[in-house]
């Protein structure tokens, strides 16, 4: 993803399921997260469990939302908002993370929680939050 201050690399996906015979529905999901240039010694964000994953009403933006270690440490809420604007390739495609408890830096730039946001430049998104990309 390309963000104003740097990139970062990501993986994550969402799903929504019925269980058959069941009003039950099943979340799941993952987010792996990668950016090189936060505080000079990279930042890893791995998803530890996923709370939620919706179309926010009356919007094109799919959200998922869970808790991830960072570096292999705590536990940190996350947020992460994608939009699939167009075709593979294309560099519409937007992602929008924001992290508590990790302060800012990196692709994120600055302030109290780590937040990136910016366009796909490689990979793709699926109306289904899948996606493996490289961020910049």
């Amino acid at each position: 993803m390309k963000t104003p201050s740097g990139s970062a690399q990501a993986s994550f996906f969402g799903n929504k399921q019925q269980i058959e015979g069941n009003r039950e529905k099943v979340i799941g999901g993952a987010l792996s997260w990668f950016d090189s240039a936060w505080q000079g010694t990279g930042l890893l964000l791995q998803s530890t469990r996923i709370d939620s994953y919706r179309r926010v009403p009356g919007t094109q933006i799919r959200e998922l939302v869970g808790l991830a270690s960072a570096n292999g440490q705590g536990k940190h809420k996350f947020v992460l908002r994608v939009v699939d604007s167009g075709k593979p390739g294309s560099g519409s495609d937007t992602v929008n993370l924001a992290v508590s408890g990790i302060a800012g830096g990196g692709a994120g730039g600055t302030g109290p929680r780590y937040t990136a946001n910016g366009h796909l430049i490689q990979g793709d998104l699926t109306t289904q939050l899948q996606a493996t990309v490289t961020v910049r």
